[in-house]
């Protein structure tokens, strides 16, 4: 999935799942500041993180992730969207 193929993706997502997006694309730098992992797809700008305006069953996130294209790997406070793996 390249880099707008991914854009396209979370905005197919977000139609299904209302949410907004906290974190998108990184440096190395702050990856590392923010405890993100070193092979993060952050700091290729194919991950986001998002929360969402109401949170729906983590079983219709992962339909939705699934239908765009995305995985999706729930967190404590935010949902972690990324391209699938090439």
């Amino acid at each position: 999935m390249d880099f707008l193929d991914f854009c396209l993706a979370v905005w197919a997502y977000k139609e299904t799942t209302p949410c907004s997006v906290t974190s998108w694309g990184r440096t190395q730098a702050h990856n590392h500041f923010v405890g993100g992992m070193a092979n993060s797809m952050h700091v290729h700008w194919k991950a986001v993180d998002v929360v969402y305006d109401s949170l729906l069953p983590l079983a219709r996130r992962q339909d939705a992730a699934r239908a765009a294209g995305l995985i999706l790997i729930a967190e404590d406070d935010h949902d972690h969207l990324m391209a699938a793996l090439d």
